[in-house]
């Protein structure tokens, strides 16, 4: 597992990786009024090229850290299922990155989780999770764009049946 360099400056906007190497973009979207959440993802190559794409709905999600989490590990088990070699998973959420790079055990109710997601990172011979500003996770959160607007509607049927 890889760590990133705390002085490490943030980038701004998307950035190509190297050679054969890939970049999945994750997302995730937390509802706090209705316990949904949803997770969503970019696979590009070094010359931008989609590759592949997920998004998913979950319930019972309990925070933004949760789905921004599911995210990660969503992306993750597609790049296990795809057999990847080289992948750069990239996130804008901070916490989660800190938490996954982290070597101690995360004794949060997330734990579980976290330990699901370091175990799939190092089953994959060349990965590393790293945060990047939401500039930079553009394509990955309007992956998402589909799921918040579909929940909201149904968040607001569920209201106008009340």
């Amino acid at each position: 597992m890889h760590l990133q360099s705390p002085k490490q400056k943030i980038v701004k906007y998307w950035v190509a990786p190297v050679g054969t190497d890939l970049k999945l973009n994750t997302d995730g979207v937390y509802l706090p009024n209705f316990p949904l959440g949803g997770t969503g993802g970019v696979l590009r190559d070094s010359l931008g090229r989609f590759q592949v794409g997920f998004a998913a709905r979950y319930d019972f999600i309990t925070s933004a850290l949760h789905s921004e989490m599911m995210a990660i590990q969503d992306g993750l088990m597609l790049a296990t299922d795809m057999q990847l070699h080289s992948v750069m998973i990239e996130s804008d959420c901070l916490q989660a990155v800190q938490v996954i790079n982290s070597p101690t055990q995360d004794l949060s109710s997330l734990g579980a989780l976290v330990a699901n997601i370091k175990g799939l990172v190092s089953s994959i011979p060349n990965c590393c999770v790293i945060h990047v500003s939401r500039l930079a996770n553009v394509v990955a959160h309007s992956a998402n764009l589909y799921f918040e607007f579909s929940s909201s509607l149904l968040d607001q049927s569920v209201k106008d049946q009340n």
